[in-house]
């Protein structure tokens, strides 16, 4: 996270020294700061914090939360009271975890600790749902099959499909991506450079695998052909606005079907023509084939390792294993400080939430010439490049260039909704069919459910979705045919 974002969410007296420096985790004791990490000092029974902030930062830290001024050539944020700082940058940095946690209270003289571990399990929390003893869960994968399997299962008619969270998930591109040893990788580089080349992601992967680890009954519902959130906004027409993108994209009538993506209907997925031009153009400037792709998971989750497992197979059959093939890489702990800083990714899978409702909240991540676009600087690392590009890199900048302009010329319209997301949507669109981003998936759940997640706002960014007040509610739990009723209205609803 950007210093400067996290510094918005957290009361200070004075900052010292620059604010634009990446913060990759927190830590009061300077044993264990790395690089890049921020260190936050106080004055303890036993020992004073500030005693230690020149061995923290001489340890890697970029920034220190203190409470008096010290001698350090890095920045400082003085604060009243670091104890309380410490908890207030802890919530900022983590997106204020408590906010977004659905919250059950368990009271009561004996078993309180049993029942938190029971429901904790979802086979113990499928059997509490059982019993009435709670009102809905989200369903995982292994208990969605288990239900299936039997058509003679009483839950198969209560399967309620949930709205999608409010994150758009999208493939993040390296333009400047190193080895292992630090030095340049030249040949992922150079094709990722190519636009017929990044073209293929967006026309041709077909992540229909893929999305089933997301959503196991209607995978394709989880198709994400946006870079900006569906719902965020709508026009005073009543559009949503991704309507509008879609528009300039040519899938204003293109539907749902539950078999085929929609952006690959166009040619049926058939990428052949794309794949020669860019292997013909790549060879041409020294490029070998196939291009390695290097995508990294976190080492002790095996359900990341299952769904890079699918990924991989979507990458061979939508491309061939002759053009481009997944290097499926782990690492410990820290993606940012093991993977992000030594730029060792070829892409990165992650959804950007809005902080407030409007297109630039998610376009201008990705533009150039400004300190706050996000992706631009710690992930695509185009900003990088932009400082000095090679001879084949010409034409990629060239279209973030094209595309920054677009933005910010919609982002000066300030008196007219229409025509500023209209703008924004041409902005898009253009981003899409150069494919500097290429669109992933949305999360979709499935429940158990005696709560109608319809009949609240669905608030797109802040804190409103995880209030359960107002809610309406059921004795007997929900149908699926109930919820594609109210799924149903409010698609019509919100399409005015």
């Amino acid at each position: 996270m950007l210093l400067n974002d996290l510094l918005q969410k957290v009361e200070y007296e004075k900052v010292i020294h620059e604010r634009n420096a990446e913060i990759g985790g927190l830590s009061a004791d300077s044993k264990h700061i790395m690089d890049g990490d921020m260190f936050i000092c106080f004055k303890g029974g036993d020992s004073d914090g500030h005693d230690f902030a020149a061995e923290a930062v001489a340890a890697g830290a970029v920034a220190v939360v203190c409470e008096r001024e010290c001698d350090l050539p890095v920045c400082q944020i003085v604060v009243k009271n670091g104890r309380r700082a410490m908890s207030e940058f802890a919530r900022a940095f983590y997106g204020n975890p408590a906010a977004k946690m659905k919250m059950i209270g368990i009271t009561g003289t004996n078993g309180k600790t049993t029942t938190v571990t029971m429901i904790s399990d979802q086979a113990i929390a499928f059997q509490l749902y059982q019993n009435r003893e709670l009102d809905e869960i989200d369903l995982n994968e292994s208990t969605i099959t288990t239900i299936t399997s039997d058509p003679n299962n009483e839950y198969n008619s209560q399967l309620c499909e949930k709205r999608a969270r409010p994150s758009a998930y999208a493939m993040h591109f390296n333009y400047q991506k190193n080895n292992a040893d630090g030095t340049p990788d030249v040949n992922w580089n150079k094709a990722i450079a190519n636009t017929a080349f990044r073209q293929c992601f967006y026309r041709g992967l077909n992540l229909k695998a893929w999305f089933s680890r997301y959503n196991k009954i209607n995978p394709l519902k989880c198709e994400n052909d946006y870079y900006t959130m569906k719902g965020l906004c709508y026009n005073t027409q009543g559009a949503e606005y991704t309507t509008l993108v879609a528009k300039e994209m040519g899938f204003d009538t293109e539907k749902y079907d539950g078999e085929t993506m929609i952006r690959l209907r166009a040619n049926g997925g058939d990428i052949s023509a794309l794949k020669k031009q860019a292997m013909e153009e790549l060879s041409a400037i020294g490029v070998t084939f196939p291009v390695k792709a290097t995508y990294f998971i976190i080492a002790s989750s095996t359900s990341a390792l299952d769904n890079a497992t699918i990924l991989k197979q979507c990458f061979s059959d939508s491309f061939g294993d002759d053009f481009i093939k997944l290097d499926v890489q782990t690492y410990v702990s820290s993606l940012t400080q093991e993977v992000r800083t030594p730029q060792l990714q070829s892409f990165v899978i992650n959804g950007w939430s809005a902080d407030f409702g409007d297109p630039i909240n998610f376009l201008g991540q990705e533009t150039l010439h400004d300190d706050n676009a996000f992706y631009s600087h710690y992930y695509s690392n185009i900003a990088r490049v932009a400082e000095a590009p090679a001879d084949y890199q010409k034409d990629l900048m060239d279209a973030f260039e094209q595309y920054t302009d677009l933005v910010n010329a919609a982002n000066a319209i300030v008196n007219d909704t229409d025509a500023r997301y209209e703008a924004f949507a041409k902005a898009e669109a253009y981003m899409l069919e150069n494919v500097l981003v290429s669109p992933t998936y949305y999360d979709i759940a499935w429940s158990l459910t005696h709560a109608n997640e319809y009949s609240k706002i669905n608030a797109m960014y802040g804190g409103c979705n995880y209030k359960a007040v107002n809610w309406e509610t059921s004795e007997e739990a929900y149908t699926t045919v109930q919820y594609e009723q109210f799924a149903k209205a409010f698609d019509q609803a919100s399409q005015g």
